[in-house]
């Protein structure tokens, strides 16, 4: 009989995961010790090893907990994995990540990601790690093979763990940076990775709620009294409108206050508005 930590490192699924899909598919069901502790059967061990493997092809835990052996066999010789989407060189989302938003595992990506950025250092942490997971997000999305709660629990996590970065690393005083997006821009994940950075680089940032209407914008700059604006703009709102608006907060702003746009949904660079698409630029 295996321990549940045992069963984890033999199978490179997280425990909480494993409790996880116990308690909401039946499988792997343990056995108790009289203390009350589990202890599986080391037959499940190649069941979950290829349940891993099918989840990494793209299928979904729930889809796949009630096969037997020989069926996940099958579904694995007869599954592709599906493309990651990803440029050379940049890194991959570790499986044990996936395995955690396919299963709704917010201790285990929690674990994850702090372990991810104390092993990596902060900035390589948001280059290397956090960038590639929300484009992974994204396209796992669009391909059908997470639903909607799935990409908002994992944003939700990646989010807090963003927060907590950046305000153990941020000096105290009023803050020199307003992080925000614009109406109409849904996405948020690019403001909180842009905080981190510029609190990486030794300033305060204020980081405003999603779609900030421009007007609350320039009240937080000369409330605040910040000197830079850093916005975020994602593919989704790579339009004309959006590309307006910035203009328009161009226009409203101090002159002295520069503004940094990034994402895929940046304009192109104009007088005052400088176009950011390396975030360690912005700890620089």
């Amino acid at each position: 009989m295996m321990t549940i930590g045992s069963v984890s490192r033999a199978t490179g699924i997280p425990t909480n995961t494993l409790r996880t899909w116990e308690r909401r598919y039946g499988f792997p069901q343990p056995e108790r010790t009289d203390g009350g502790q589990r202890v599986y059967s080391r037959t499940v061990v190649p069941h979950l090893v290829l349940v891993r493997e099918a989840i990494a092809a793209g299928h979904r835990p729930r889809q796949l907990l009630t096969l037997t052996l020989d069926d996940l066999r099958d579904l694995i010789g007869s599954s592709t994995p599906r493309p990651q989407h990803t440029e050379p060189g940049v890194p991959s989302v570790p499986e044990v990540w996936k395995t955690a938003v396919f299963g709704l595992d917010g201790a285990a990506l929690d674990f994850a990601l702090r372990q991810e950025r104390s092993h990596r250092g902060t900035l390589r942490f948001l280059v290397d790690c956090i960038g590639p997971f929300v484009h992974w997000l994204g396209d796992t999305w669009a391909a059908g093979d997470i639903a909607i709660y799935h990409e908002h629990f994992a944003s939700g996590r990646v989010r807090a763990v963003l927060d907590e970065t950046w305000r153990s690393l941020a000096p105290s005083g009023r803050a020199t940076v307003v992080c925000a997006t614009i109406s109409g821009e849904p996405h948020d994940l690019g403001v909180h990775m842009a905080a981190v950075a510029v609190a990486a680089g030794g300033k305060r940032p204020l980081v405003l709620p999603g779609e900030t209407p421009l007007s609350e914008i320039v009240s937080a700059v000369k409330s605040s009294g910040a000197s830079r604006v850093a916005i975020s703009l994602s593919a989704h709102s790579n339009s004309p409108v959006h590309h307006e608006q910035i203009h328009a907060l161009r226009a409203a702003l101090p002159v002295a206050c520069e503004i940094w746009v990034g994402g895929q949904g940046a304009p192109e660079p104009s007088d005052g508005i400088r176009i950011v698409s390396d975030l360690t630029k912005l700890s620089e």
